[in-house]
């Protein structure tokens, strides 16, 4: 591959950059020395707005009289330059957003390596989860299903051994290896771990050239497992991989021999709830339960499928629209009159379905499951626990409730040029199919002070962690007191990468954090992330 000029140029910025992360100070002199660098390189290859940029930085670091500059501090200063840069930068177009995105859950208790590590893995092309205790660990895996469990042991052992056995059966199940790393892990402690589901046993110090091989060698045995096994263990309903065989199954007896049939997609509802309240394991007893009543109570020859989660597809060969719509009210009926237990309480869980039959127009499975989709939406906005037929008037219904749904970002920041910078460019992307709409608040008071939280619709805070009077972290704890996370996802913005503020925002409610100076690239990523799991259905 022919590197082009402005491609080397962007490159050795984002090497210069990390050179200065991996110090713990920066000098003004070093700032000064790239910043005139970057000024003659950029107007020597016709980059002239980078070269001004530059310039302004350059101006500002000449009027001050700080001579040492710390991460938070340097990180602050070129933050925006950073943005601008990114903006500029001779992007190839790729296929970044149609590939599969590869999850990797991180459970570290130690800031300074777990950002390391983080930080690694996503150079990598991996989205991370991170975690730095047990219950947020378990929630998240829960919540996000990640490709591969990683799990740190060092000053951990006990957690981690914890964490194994609560997450091991699930991880099995789904095929998820769990990697533990650490240094000098004792003979005793890698029995222990293997004998409780374990996957791999790594040293600390594998190389990071090393670790990224392994880790897909364990996707490509991820992929053949799942390619291979026909049945959901939990639930013991058929997978996905069983569901596009049945699919063309169906299909051509459709099509060459005009045998009808009908898909339903259901969906239980409030099923987050269920884990919040009771948790992950009587959530697991209610998906068996629920399954098993599927199961009984279809007809011998129909077709039941885990498609995702809570989330499940029931295919009926021979049969119309309206009586697949009877079938599933009656296996609706007998699911509502089972109690489920936990502890001293008992609760009933309902479902939503929507149906829609085979027609001449749909080519695919995803024709149709887009159409008995928009039945199900339809139940679940008019009151749950029902079975919806597709039909013309769900379609209008749900063209009508996306031209009104907006995910709504508040950018908190006392940096006004970035709030600018993000207010314009994220106001032009899309997040799950909805507009994007930016407020930015210069401090945590005037953000509290508004009425932006009580607005309707799913929200994204990005939050600083140094604003001036009222910290990062105070807003964090006020807020996470009076709005529910289902609704409002709150990533941390940090201009320091070992630091222990940052193991506390997250056990205060932060959801994940990005560390300055970030580009546009790497917060659109996340943005999309979060934006599928608000909008997920309740």
């Amino acid at each position: 591959m022919i590197l082009n000029i402005e491609t080397i140029f962007f490159e050795r910025q984002e090497k210069q950059i990390a050179q200065f992360q991996n110090k713990s100070t920066v000098t003004k002199q070093e700032l000064l020395v790239w910043l005139e660098e970057v000024k003659g390189s950029s107007r020597h290859i016709g980059l002239d707005t980078i070269a001004r940029h530059a310039n302004s930085l350059i101006e500002e670091l000449l009027h001050q009289n700080k001579e040492i500059w710390q991460e938070d501090e340097w990180s602050n200063l070129i933050q925006l330059f950073v943005l601008k840069l990114d903006e500029h930068k001779n992007k190839p177009i790729n296929d970044t957003h149609t590939k599969e995105k590869i999850t990797l859950l991180l459970f570290d208790n130690e800031v300074g390596s777990l950002d390391s590590r983080k930080q690694s893995l996503e150079k990598q092309g991996y989205e991370i989860l991170v975690a730095t205790n047990m219950n947020r660990t378990i929630r998240l895996f829960y919540d996000y299903r990640p490709n591969v469990i990683l799990l740190d042991a060092d000053k951990a052992e006990e957690t981690v051994q914890k964490l194994v056995s609560r997450l091991s059966k699930r991880a099995f199940e789904a095929f998820i290896p769990i990697i533990v790393i650490g240094t000098k892990i004792s003979d005793e402690l890698q029995i222990n771990l293997y004998d409780v589901g374990v996957t791999d046993l790594l040293d600390k110090a594998i190389s990071e050239e090393v670790f990224p091989h392994l880790i897909n060698n364990r996707l490509r045995q991820q992929k053949f497992l799942k390619a291979t096994t026909l049945v959901d263990e939990l639930t013991k309903a058929y997978n996905r991989t069983f569901l596009q065989q049945i699919w063309k199954q169906f299909f051509d007896d459709y099509r060459n021999r005009k045998i009808n049939f009908s898909m339903a997609l259901l969906d239980l509802d409030f099923f987050k709830q269920v884990n919040d309240t009771y948790g992950h394991a009587i959530g697991d007893e209610v998906l068996r339960s629920f399954s098993k009543c599927v199961l009984n109570n279809k007809r011998d020859q129909d077709y039941f499928f885990r498609y995702g989660g809570e989330e499940f597809i029931l295919l009926m060969p021979e049969i119309n629209q309206c009586e697949a719509v009877q079938q599933i009210k009656y296996i609706l009926n007998q699911f509502n009159r089972i109690t489920h237990s936990s502890g001293n309480d008992n609760f009933s869980v309902s479902f939503t379905a929507g149906v829609c039959e085979m027609q001449p127009t749909i080519k695919t499975m995803r024709d149709l499951l887009e159409k008995s989709d928009q039945a199900l939406y339809y139940g679940k906005e008019n009151g749950k626990n029902r079975v919806e037929e597709y039909r013309q008037v769900v379609e209008q219904a749900r063209i009508e409730v996306d031209k009104n749904t907006t995910f709504k970002i508040a950018v908190i920041d006392d940096d006004r040029f970035i709030c600018y910078f993000l207010e314009d460019r994220l106001s032009k992307i899309k997040a799950n199919n909805y507009p994007i709409e930016v407020t930015t608040f210069a401090d945590g008071e005037t953000f509290l002070a508004s009425d932006w939280r009580y607005q309707p619709g799913k929200k994204l805070i990005l939050l600083d962690i140094i604003l001036p009077k009222m910290d990062g972290l105070e807003v964090l704890s006020h807020l996470r007191r009076i709005v529910e996370q289902k609704n409002v996802s709150i990533m941390m913005l940090t201009g320091r990468r070992k630091n222990k503020d940052m193991i506390k925002a997250l056990e205060l409610g932060a959801d994940d954090y990005i560390t300055k100076p970030f580009t546009f690239e790497e917060l659109e990523a996340r943005i999309k992330r979060y934006a599928d799991r608000l909008f997920g259905r309740e």
